[in-house]
């Protein structure tokens, strides 16, 4: 994530095929506030995948997808239903396209400090559409 005036933002940088330099940078969300601890997986399409912890309107976990080729973010989500102290968001997709996210929540910072674990997905569990969320 790139320190700038008025908080962090999540960016990206990306090098065309046969460039000797990179071009961006590119913001993977337009909208201003504390981005932070990035994870990043890219998909046979050569299209960004992101997970990062955001504090525009309490603190969450978001996803989005970035396409090079646009040169913008095609979609943006967030996976976290309730604000929380999120940290360490970590991504994968699998050989379907399909992400995975893996999340940590401290839910006492007294001691004994105390942290619940977040998976989301996009894989379907059953006839259910969207993210599927599991603590």
């Amino acid at each position: 994530d790139e320190a700038a005036s008025g908080g962090e933002n999540v960016t990206l940088w990306r090098r065309p095929a046969g460039q000797p330099d990179f071009a961006g940078p590119y913001r993977v969300s337009p909208l201003p506030a504390r981005q932070f601890a990035p994870d990043v997986e890219i998909d046979s399409q050569g299209r960004a995948h992101v997970v990062w912890v955001d504090k525009r309107a309490g603190t969450h976990v978001y996803y989005g997808i970035f396409d090079a080729a646009a040169g913008e973010t095609v979609l943006e989500v967030r996976i976290s239903e309730t604000s929380g102290s999120y940290f360490r968001p970590s991504l994968a997709l699998d050989s379907q396209g399909r992400a995975h996210v893996l999340y940590e929540e401290s839910v006492s910072a007294i001691p004994p400090e105390r942290s619940d674990l977040w998976f989301a997905t996009t894989a379907p569990k059953t006839a259910a559409r969207g993210w599927m969320r599991y603590r």
